[in-house]
């Protein structure tokens, strides 16, 4: 017969008195969460471990999980979507934040530090009522974070894309998922802002500031300890679009619009129409000073400059053109994997230049 985690906890906390039945009795508690369970059970096989001794081994799964790869699951020493970390301190905060990654819903978003190494940070989406991390990302996991201007839309508002590093994973040992969320360029202050914060002292004096810009100004100081870590913007010496944006007169827009995937083969078969525009996602690109980035619907991506080996214009019609980036993905490792080719087709003829150049 297979060994029990109650075994284990109890040999864990052997001679700890009363300790030992709290714990049994908080691990069959039906009312506690799942994650919780679990958490005393890891508890009590790192104590095992750290008395040299040899933790329970589960019995065999018809599902079995992969080892992670080491260096990866180095990176992700402090899990970034476990339980709490009680040492933690919220010194920024804002509530109902529209999110569209890696889930679409309103969450408080969280600026994160830990009070006995400041150096430690995480961004953090919190439940809109709950004490519950909804998902987390380290700051040292962080590739790049963009601040872009929504397109295609008569109020304006701000994008915040964050990109997560090849190889570092979540508890479950599932990849980091970029995160997405959407601002007003409306006034308005966080709803948590402490003395940590850069804005701590000038509250008063931010009538020119919106409530995006207010973030972005404290997500660059909070990310300005990681080396190498700044807002990435759009800039009108790398592209620039030359369509003019009618609700928006005499405003540059610096996306193209593009769907994911290419329509060759369609024009012959109802059917394969119809599969077409079921799969095909619609997006924008945006070529920015470290790489094309194309958003804002799954999967969001990110190609560097380092990472393309080539682009391709293909389709190219009276009135649109198809863009064929060849890039590759970095693992953890450092190691890359073969080239693949992402087509964007149905770009207006009026960006090609612009493109091109």
């Amino acid at each position: 017969m297979a060994r029990q985690p109650t075994d284990t906890i109890a040999e864990a906390f052997a001679g700890s008195g009363t300790l030992s039945n709290r714990v049994l009795a908080a691990y069959r508690n039906k009312n506690i969460g799942s994650n919780d369970v679990e958490l005393l059970r890891d508890i009590a096989e790192h104590i095992l471990t750290l008395k040299g001794e040899e933790p329970f081994s589960e019995p065999p799964s018809k599902k079995r999980k992969l080892p992670l790869d080491p260096a990866a699951q180095e990176r992700s020493i402090f899990a970034p979507n476990g339980s709490h970390d009680l040492m933690s301190k919220v010194y920024f905060e804002c509530k109902d934040v529209s999110f569209t990654a890696p889930a679409r819903k309103k969450l408080r978003l969280q600026f994160v530090r830990d009070h006995s190494n400041m150096l430690m940070g995480q961004v953090r989406l919190m439940h809109p009522t709950e004490d519950k991390v909804e998902y987390a990302i380290r700051r040292e996991d962080v590739d790049q974070y963009f601040y872009l201007p929504v397109p295609d839309k008569a109020q304006r508002q701000r994008q915040f894309v964050v990109m997560p590093l090849p190889g570092p994973v979540n508890h479950d040992g599932t990849p980091l998922e970029p995160i997405v969320w959407t601002m007003n360029e409306v006034k308005g202050r966080p709803d948590v802002c402490t003395e940590q914060t850069s804005l701590h002292e000038k509250l008063e004096n931010t009538e020119n500031d919106t409530i995006a810009s207010l973030t972005l100004g404290e997500l660059d100081h909070f990310m300005a300890e990681v080396p190498n870590k700044a807002a990435v913007q759009p800039d009108e010496n790398e592209f620039a679009s030359a369509i003019p944006q009618s609700h928006r007169k005499g405003e540059k827009a610096y996306h193209v619009k593009v769907y994911k995937g290419s329509k060759e083969g369609i024009l012959f078969a109802i059917a394969v129409l119809r599969d077409y525009l079921l799969t095909r996602i619609p997006g924008y690109l945006f070529f920015l000073q470290v790489g094309i980035l194309f958003g804002f619907k799954k999967p969001i991506q990110f190609f560097s400059f380092a990472s393309i080996d080539s682009t391709a214009f293909t389709s190219v019609l009276q009135r649109t053109f198809n863009l064929v980036i060849t890039a590759r993905e970095s693992s953890v490792d450092g190691e890359e994997s073969d080239a693949k080719a992402n087509e964007f087709s149905m770009i207006d003829q009026a960006d090609f230049a612009g493109i091109e150049a």
